[in-house]
């Protein structure tokens, strides 16, 4: 008798471990955010179509990511935890897409690494792209977030909206036809500004900006 309710005993405990185990399971199928993970991208790797983001890259040497025809959701337990790191001159292309994000995530530039944004909206909360290292930024008939240059990093612009663009040590500004609500410039920072609107202008530290109506 003991011998018997010693194996229903483990039975039962043995039932309770696999519905445990399946439960887990089920919610990491379910839920992509609790399995936190980075993507190393050497290649060339292309996103396309509606897709649900909730891991980082890193995009090194000849490395090039590109979203094309996208509509991606970024999917983030915090702010800032999704990233994007670019470095040794490797390339980020966003064409023709939707990003959106609840919450702010990051665009990182390293290492004359350069970003390419073409016909594209990143909404919600958007992106905070930082260029570090003589890093460039391309934007054309895109609408972004906060643009953040450091290190003597470019940014060029066409017909683009930014909502936030901070310039620092050395870095510079191109831009056509943009709107920007707000630009600050430090750190003998500046650039080039032709036909476009700027709400709110700060600079200081030796800038130097070229502002042109026509």
């Amino acid at each position: 008798m003991n011998l018997m309710k010693l194996q229903l005993k483990d039975i039962i405990k043995n039932k309770r471990i696999l519905a445990i185990a399946a439960i887990v399971i089920i919610l990491l199928a379910i839920s992509p955010t609790l399995l936190e993970y980075v993507t190393s991208i050497t290649g060339k790797t292309t996103i396309s179509g509606s897709r649900v983001l909730s891991g980082g890259y890193k995009v090194a040497g000849e490395g090039v990511l590109e979203i094309i025809d996208g509509d991606i959701v970024i999917s983030q337990s915090y702010a800032g935890e999704f990233k994007i790191e670019l470095k040794d001159s490797s390339m980020l292309k966003i064409v023709n897409s939707r990003i959106f994000a609840y919450l702010p995530f990051t665009i990182e530039a390293h290492d004359n690494s350069k970003i390419i944004i073409e016909n594209s909206k990143i909404e919600g909360a958007g992106a905070v792209i930082i260029l570090n290292d003589e890093s460039t930024i391309v934007a054309s008939k895109s609408k972004l977030s906060t643009v953040k240059l450091t290190g003597a990093s470019t940014i060029n612009s066409t017909e683009s909206e930014i909502d936030y663009l901070i310039m620092y040590q050395n870095s510079s500004c191109n831009m056509q036809q943009s709107e920007i609500a707000t630009l600050i410039s430090y750190d003998f920072s500046g650039g080039a500004i032709k036909k476009s609107r700027i709400e709110i202008l700060y600079a200081s530290g030796n800038s130097s900006l070229s502002i042109k109506e026509t």
